[in-house]
């Protein structure tokens, strides 16, 4: 079960990780609720304390770096945070990377409108 300020971590964590592009829509974009209904039900436990574990590492980075929040620096320095995590020496924080854009992909292609602007 996510708290509140944990949701708000992620949507703007995961906004961060799939912006929009010229022909794609970004996470930010789409209403992600039924996705988030699902996720608890057919997400695997280790992927859904990885995710976790992964929104958990970008706040503290966020703190550490910045003294704020995800929801409270700018979506640029989101992305930089984002950079730093699949750019690091250590193998664990760039599967944690790896873990926010399989998640944010997944809950972005779910959406039919996402598919189809991706599909040349």
């Amino acid at each position: 079960m996510w708290m509140t300020f944990e949701r708000r971590w992620r949507d703007a964590v995961l906004s961060a990780m799939l912006p929009r592009s010229p022909t794609v829509p970004g996470y930010g974009d789409l209403d992600a609720r039924v996705f988030w209904d699902r996720y608890p039900t057919v997400a695997p436990p280790l992927l859904k304390l990885g995710f976790r574990v992964a929104i958990w590492a970008v706040a503290l980075w966020g703190f550490a770096r910045h003294r704020a929040s995800p929801t409270s620096i700018s979506a640029a320095d989101r992305g930089l945070l984002l950079a730093d995590m699949a750019a690091s020496r250590l193998y664990l924080v760039r599967q944690l990377a790896v873990v926010l854009k399989l998640i944010a992909t997944m809950a972005l292609f779910r959406d039919p409108q996402a598919r189809e602007a991706a599909d040349p």
